[in-house]
């Protein structure tokens, strides 16, 4: 099967082939080392790494700046997934910013990964599941 070219941040599928692996492209991951403001990039790019020997909070974008960045998310109930890789000693805990609600526990411990997914709820709005880790 093959995907039309789009432009525009997310591509919005509605058939897949069943039994083949989901084939994506993979940027590198974004790092981090101290408190940060994520950005909508970083999220869509699926992989952010922590290293710090203390915790410290990443705070989610904006929601009117992810869907400046999700331009062909339209609508609300579609999603996405990132992963935060805990590298140092530190804890990395998500914080909320405006438009977001979030659901189960926003921190990744050391040496573990956690498993966010990204779901838009309406204009400028996303709820944040952490879904394992």
């Amino acid at each position: 099967m093959t995907f039309p070219a789009v432009s525009g941040g997310g591509l919005q599928t509605r058939a897949a082939n069943s039994g083949e692996p989901l084939l994506f492209a993979q940027g590198a991951e974004t790092a981090y080392t101290d408190v940060a403001t994520l950005k909508a990039a970083d999220l869509m790019a699926g992989i952010i790494t922590f290293n710090n020997g203390a915790g410290k909070n990443l705070t989610l974008p904006l929601a009117t700046d992810l869907d400046a960045a999700l331009t062909n998310a339209q609508n609300a109930n579609i999603a996405f997934d990132f992963f935060v890789i805990g590298l140092g000693a530190g804890t990395a805990t998500v914080v909320t910013n405006t438009g977001w609600t979030t659901t189960g526990a926003l921190t990744t411990a050391q040496n573990t990964a956690t498993h966010y997914r990204v779901r838009r709820t309406g204009t400028a709005a996303y709820t944040l599941y952490r879904i394992a880790g």
